[in-house]
């Protein structure tokens, strides 16, 4: 099941996604309502000012904004296939949360997903690299997949775990905080 969702201007309710298949949600949604993503797929391809949840199972996606705050124990796996999420408000971890992040070469933002926080991030949860496209990461390879931009832009905390593929014999992922 796929719905798309057009533009909601000045309303106050939130949404609840529910089940497998996924939502796209395209133009500008201006509802303030609080939001939930408790299974399947939501992919902002406009921009969302609801304040969301992404529950442990449900996932965040897309290539748009989400203006709420976020409260992540779910999935949150930037575009529809490679791509950059933007969420312009603070995001907060719980334990179960994962960041599913496509590398697909070097060039960013067209080889590799990037999610950009606007605000305050406290981050935890695990680190998932999927290597897609036929890539294979060489030695020397980096790649901005988290930036942490505007006047709240902090970052707290770190992954508490990092699932990546094998690679080469003599490389290694490393994962760098700066």
């Amino acid at each position: 099941l796929e719905v798309t969702l057009g533009p909601v201007a000045g309303a106050t309710f939130g949404f609840t996604k529910r089940g497998d298949g996924r939502v796209l949600l395209v133009g500008a949604s201006t509802s303030a309502g609080a939001s939930v993503i408790s299974n399947g797929l939501v992919l902002v391809q406009g921009s969302l000012l609801n304040p969301l949840t992404v529950a442990s199972g449900g996932t965040l996606g897309g290539t748009g904004t989400v203006r709420g705050v976020v409260t992540q124990d779910g999935a949150i796996a930037p575009g529809a296939g490679i791509g950059t999420l933007t969420i312009s408000n603070q995001v907060t971890d719980g334990v179960t949360a994962v960041y599913r992040m496509e590398l697909g070469g070097t060039n960013a933002p067209t080889d590799y997903d990037q999610l950009v926080v606007g605000d305050v991030h406290t981050l935890q949860g695990t680190l998932e690299v999927v290597v897609t496209n036929g890539y294979v990461p060489a030695s020397g390879d980096r790649f901005v997949i988290l930036t942490n931009s505007g006047v709240g832009g902090l970052l707290f905390g770190t992954f508490a775990a990092v699932s990546a593929p094998a690679l080469d014999p003599g490389l290694g992922w490393d994962v760098q905080y700066t």
